[in-house]
């Protein structure tokens, strides 16, 4: 992600890491490495629409 991030168009595309870890530490190092958000599986329909809104916010 944190190449990704270097690449002029995608420095402000938000990103979520949908994975299996969800300990804070992971967490945590999803975070550092780029990603805006963290959602551990199994992920709910609901949970994964609420955070994808949240990213489509501007942010100020």
């Amino acid at each position: 992600m944190n190449a990704l991030r270097q690449l002029p168009l995608a420095k402000d595309v938000p990103a979520i890491a949908l994975t299996g870890y969800g300990s804070s530490s992971d967490i945590k190092k999803a975070r550092q490495s780029g990603f805006n958000q963290h959602i551990g599986k199994p992920v709910s329909y609901d949970d994964l629409i609420a955070t994808i809104e949240t990213l489509r916010q501007p942010q100020t």
